[in-house]
């Protein structure tokens, strides 16, 4: 359904929109990717595939009509997000991004016809519980992170149930896989065993519900193809989740070899909890989809890509 279309997607430079981006164009699709031009933009170099980049901040209000007018797409896919990584934490550039410039690409596609937007929210927008995270808790963000994705969902609901906009929010929870950050803890890890470096590990085991970044991908083409009710919010989770610890033993075993750990802990995070996991129901009882990768089969595919890619990253 995609051969021919126009896709814009914003943040095209990270990791989610990255791997989007490469996927969409194999469909057909005249995919079109807006990064930041301060961003180092290091994925574009890896990219096998050909798509149109726009540089534009987001939050640049008339950069994002005149892109919008210019592409005039048939799909949105917003990415953009910042304070993805720990480094990016002024708060004040967390909502110019992730809630001014939400409402910047809200306000822009009203212009145009349009067949879906899917903004990528996240796991961080609950905060903690100790039940399975499903679509209908309330949202109690822990990090500054989290409070802005959950006010950039709050804008896209109501302008998309009040204007009865093709808008749908997926929830993604610790996506990796093939071009994440090295500055995450799946890429350390590997990275560490293939490199036989130390790693800093949290004294505490920390939970993740980790979900492969082709499960993502996959779920975000499948919603762009439903017809769902206005500012509907659906995860995208496997429903499974496993310590950090867990995950580096696993690495381990896949690189077949001991990761060293440091002896000086790694200092816990206010994110780090005991219980995280994603309720997939909805995605599955709304239109099938499901992941197709376990922990195992997607760190071995990611161990893999990062063995023919390491010099992108030391």
């Amino acid at each position: 359904m995609f051969s021919g279309k126009k896709v814009l997607i914003t943040g095209a430079a990270g990791f989610i929109g990255f791997n989007l981006a490469h996927f969409l164009v194999k469909t057909g699709a005249e995919v079109h990717g807006l990064i930041r031009p301060s961003s180092r933009a290091w994925r574009l170099q890896l990219r096998a595939s050909n798509w149109m980049v726009h540089e534009g901040n987001i939050f640049d209000e008339q950069k994002m009509l005149d892109l919008v007018q210019a592409v005039r797409p048939d799909f949105v896919v917003h990415c953009a997000a910042a304070g993805v990584l720990h480094q990016q934490q002024r708060l004040s550039d967390l909502y110019r991004n992730n809630v001014i410039g939400t409402i910047n690409l809200l306000e822009a596609v009203q212009k145009i016809p349009f067949t879906r937007l899917i903004h990528m929210g996240g796991s961080s927008e609950y905060g903690s519980h100790d039940i399975p995270l499903s679509e209908s808790l309330p949202v109690q963000p822990i990090t500054d992170y989290g409070a802005s994705k959950a006010a950039a969902t709050i804008a896209c609901q109501q302008v998309a149930r009040s204007r009865q906009l093709p808008v749908t929010i997926l929830r993604p929870f610790s996506v990796y896989g093939p071009a994440e950050s090295g500055h995450r803890l799946i890429p350390t890890a590997i990275l560490a065993a293939l490199t036989n470096k130390p790693l800093q590990l949290t004294a505490q085991p920390a939970y993740r519900d980790f979900i492969f970044v082709e499960d993502v991908v996959e779920a975000v083409l499948q919603a762009l193809a439903q017809t769902l009710p206005p500012g509907e919010i659906v995860n995208v989770a496997s429903g499974k989740q496993y310590s950090n610890h867990d995950v580096i033993k696993m690495i381990g075993q896949l690189c077949q070899k001991e990761i060293l750990v440091a002896d000086e802990p790694f200092p816990p995070r206010p994110a780090d909890t005991k219980f995280w996991v994603g309720d997939r129901r909805k995605a599955f009882n709304s239109w099938g989809w499901e992941p197709r990768f376990t922990l195992k089969s997607g760190l071995e595919k990611t161990v893999n890509w990062f063995r023919k890619n390491l010099s992108a990253y030391v």
